[in-house]
């Protein structure tokens, strides 16, 4: 059986069996957190690749498949009319409406669900 001493060791380059330990751990975190980098940027780069394949094949068959605007427009040309209405205003006040249409409409939805609920629950209790 070995024998660990506590008191640090004198000589240079002599590292203390406690230190090896902790060295032998952070070199194995490191691997790990390698090998973890290394997965993280393939998924990353697989998650940019599929959407960028989406938006090729969304601009494909809007433009030769399906040529009606109405049934599906083609990525560029949302694109191009979204900066258009940014730059007249349009998007930033239709923006603004739809959203005071859906706070107004979650308020009036959880007080109508509120009033129904409520008098089932003073029965249950």
């Amino acid at each position: 059986m070995t024998e660990i001493s506590l008191a640090p060791e004198t000589e240079l380059g002599s590292v203390p069996a406690a230190d090896a330990r902790l060295i032998g751990a952070e070199e194995s975190f490191t691997r790990g957190s390698r090998a973890a980098r290394s997965a993280g940027t393939t998924s990353r780069l697989r998650a940019v690749v599929s959407i960028v394949v989406g938006f090729v094949l969304w601009e494909i068959v809007a433009r030769f498949v399906i040529h009606n605007d109405a049934f599906l427009a083609a990525p560029s040309a949302v694109a191009t009319r979204g900066l258009i209405m940014l730059r007249d205003g349009q998007l930033l006040y239709n923006t603004w409406v739809s959203t005071e249409e859906l706070v107004i409409g979650f308020v009036f939805g959880a007080v109508a669900g509120i009033l129904i609920v409520r008098p089932w629950r003073r029965g249950a209790g």
